[in-house]
């Protein structure tokens, strides 16, 4: 529960920083499902099976601490101008 708490709360700071875009509910839910663990994070073991993401989580970790937060997922998503080409798999 903290995890999504701090996921949303990235989400309004976040939203303050941006402009609207239609897909940001789209972004915040791919995100929710792949942070496992609900850390507020998502982690090179949860990004593993993610090809999308695992090839660029290095890229874009912004602080180097070898996650995605909120926003660097979001910048990540946004390369791809999609956030449904990243699939999730509902176990």
């Amino acid at each position: 529960m903290q995890g999504l708490a701090i996921a949303l709360a990235a989400l309004a700071a976040f939203l303050v920083t941006v402009p609207a875009r239609a897909n940001i509910k789209n972004e915040l839910d791919v995100f929710i499902n792949l942070d496992q663990n609900r850390d507020g994070y998502i982690s090179a073991a949860e990004a593993r099976e993610h090809r999308p993401i695992n090839l660029r989580l290095d890229r874009f970790d912004g602080d180097g601490n070898g996650k995605l937060d909120l926003e660097e997922f979001v910048a990540l998503v946004q390369t791809n101008d999609d956030a449904s080409r990243i699939k999730t798999r509902q176990n």
